[in-house]
């Protein structure tokens, strides 16, 4: 919707929830919450992987955990620093899981189809990741503290494809033109694969067209 497009954390936060008393007023004095801060944010993933942030909020949270809104705050100030939490730790997440991509994979063929594997997968786990990352998407087209963090992990991956890459390129450049294409028709499959169940066919097509990218580059270079 057009009004949502210059809607910062802050605004979008107060959009996806009820309004309720301060966080003074919901904490219990002398009783402590028996949740974690990572107890609430493990919950608010599962419930961004279900219908996105509009389910992130603290009344639908606390009564899938079994718990008072009070437990909510005495963790976090307010739902914007939850928020902010919560894109935090996703995006360490992504950045730590990067490394697994390649490996010890030297053949920038191997190695490509080997992050292809891992990226396309359609377990269970791997389809709430990329649902998540999916809401994140589409949260971060309205707030630029996100989008940011969107950005950053998004030169995060394609930098790791660059090295390996290089090894079918006879320039830094081609490298990076390359990068580029990989990257985004990566993106696109995994949303393909979201979007339908096709399957090993589908995921075969997808990896076929991109090794094609790749032989084209280097017989380019021969």
């Amino acid at each position: 919707m057009p009004t949502l497009k210059n809607q910062s954390v802050k605004t979008v936060a107060k959009s996806t929830r009820k309004k309720i008393p301060k966080a003074k007023s919901l904490k219990t004095p002398g009783l402590k919450s028996t949740l974690s801060e990572n107890d609430w944010l493990k919950a608010a993933e599962n419930a961004v992987a279900e219908g996105g942030f509009n389910e992130a909020r603290v009344l639908p949270l606390s009564k899938a955990l079994g718990v008072t809104r009070g437990s909510f705050y005495w963790h976090f100030k307010d739902h914007e620093e939850f928020i902010k939490k919560f894109i935090e730790r996703w995006e360490v997440a992504q950045i730590q899981s990067i490394d697994l991509w390649f490996e010890e994979h030297h053949d920038p063929f191997q190695a490509t189809e080997r992050m292809l594997d891992i990226v396309l997968s359609n377990q269970v786990f791997s389809r709430k990741i990329f649902k998540i990352e999916l809401a994140i998407r589409n949260f971060g087209s309205r707030d630029q503290v996100i989008s940011e963090a969107l950005q950053r992990i998004d030169e995060a991956r394609r930098m790791k494809l660059i090295p390996v890459l290089r090894k079918l390129t006879d320039s830094d450049e081609h490298a990076q033109t390359l990068s580029y294409q990989v990257y985004l028709q990566t993106i696109g499959a995994q949303l393909m694969l979201n979007s339908v169940e096709s399957g090993s066919l589908i995921k075969k097509q997808i990896k076929d067209s991109i090794t094609q990218v790749l032989l084209s580059e280097q017989s380019r270079t021969l």
